[in-house]
This record gives C-alpha cells, structure tokens and sequence, in this order.
C-alpha cells in the first residue's frame, strides 16, 4: 500500500511514455487488490467456522478418551484383584488423582470417589479449552477479517485518486 501510494504521489509529472503505461496498469492492479482483499473477508469468515468447528470436535474427542478411559478404570476396580488395584492406584497417580490405601477395600473406595471427580475435572477442562480456543479464534478472525478490510478500503481510495493515470 505505502509503495504504491508512493509511485502515485509523483502524478504524472516528468513521467515518460513506458512509465504512463505502467501507471495505468498499476491503478487497475490497485483495483484487482480492492477486490480480492474484500473477498477475503467472507472466506475468512468461513474458515473461522471451519477451524472453530474442528478445535471443539478435537477437544471433545480427546475428553471423551480421558471419559473413557476413567470409566474402564472404574469397571476395573469393581472386577478387580489386589494386585490389579495396585496398577490402577498406579495409574491414577499418574492422571494426577492421588490414590492412597492401605487395604483393598480401602483402595478401592479411594479409587471410586476420586473416579467422579475426575471425570468433572476433564468435562470441565475441556468447556474451559474449547471457551479459550473459541475467544483466541475469534480475536484473530476480527483482527484478519479488519485489515482485509481496511485494505480493501485504502487500495480503493488509491484507485479512485488514480483516474488520472487511466
């Protein structure tokens, strides 16, 4: 844009013939990026769409792995021997639930009412993923959508101040 309003700023003072030519075929090219930066808007818009829809089916699978796999767990501790209760306390640990008995029943009743709370800890990181990912997205939709348009509108003007060089 700054470059363009520069080659324009001399009008058409000391300008040659070659130098007219390509004048008039810079104030149509001004033309030509008016139009496709306008139609970057409506694309963009869509694409928001398109990456917004994406992320929260990412998120939402990946929650619905962690669901899944604390629902197993549960399963595992109902049918479960001492020594598999061992390697499920194991593995809570290892998901951030701090899982501590000393006895199987007692193991076995820590690892079923810290079961509940992770599976809303996960649903609720995940609103809280998809919320952030959807703000962000949208912040850089609004800031991409604005400069296309503000492009769109400076190419314009710089065209429309150009009619002397068509």
């Amino acid at each position: 844009l700054l470059g363009l309003a520069l080659v324009f700023f001399g009008e058409d003072y000391n300008r040659n013939r070659l130098e007219d030519v390509v004048l008039k075929m810079l104030s149509w090219v001004t033309l030509l990026l008016a139009v496709l930066s306008l139609l970057l808007i409506p694309l963009g818009i869509i694409n928001t769409g398109r990456i917004n829809t994406n992320t929260t089916n990412q998120i939402n699978t990946q929650a619905q792995q962690e669901l899944s796999l604390l629902q197993q767990i549960e399963e595992q501790v109902q049918t479960g021997t001492p020594e598999q209760l061992q390697t499920l306390a194991l593995e809570l640990n290892r998901l951030g639930l701090p899982v501590d008995g000393e006895n199987t029943e007692q193991l076995k009743a820590d690892i079923l009412t810290n079961i509940p709370t992770a599976k809303e800890r996960v649903q609720v990181q995940s609103q809280q993923q998809i919320q952030n990912q959807r703000q962000n997205l949208l912040k850089n939709s609004v800031k991409w959508n604005l400069g296309a348009l503000v492009a769109s509108v400076l190419f314009f003007m710089i065209w429309r101040g150009t009619g002397w060089a068509r």
